[in-house]
This record gives C-alpha cells, structure tokens and sequence, in this order.
C-alpha cells in the first residue's frame, strides 16, 4: 500500500508471516530448562570461587 502525504510516497509497513518454529516464543519448559542450566553453569563456575574466598579469610587468622 503506497500513502501519499505532502508529495511525498510512503509505503506502509507489511507483516510478514513467519511460520518457522525456530523464530517463535519460547515455551515455559524452554524458558525452565534455560533456567536451570544456567544456574547449573553458575553454581559450578562460583562454587570453587567462594571455597576458595572462605580458606582464604579463614587461614588469614593463622
């Protein structure tokens, strides 16, 4: 569709459709399993960061 405003041509936008599953919203269960991967992934990267933190405060005394 082509509007016309002041002499000037302007095109509305179109939607376009996209059946392709991949593009859509993620469910509750992806959103879920994302979740919980990534706290999984946190809890193994800062786990030995606080152990090691703690020794170190708690050998400091020493």
């Amino acid at each position: 569709m082509i509007t016309y405003l002041h002499g000037s041509e302007f095109c509305a936008p179109q939607r376009q459709k996209n059946d392709d599953a991949s593009n859509s919203n993620p469910g509750i269960g992806d959103r879920a399993f994302s979740a919980a991967g990534a706290a999984f992934l946190t809890a193994i990267i800062v786990n030995p960061l606080d152990v090691c933190n703690d020794n170190r405060y708690a050998f400091s005394f020493y």
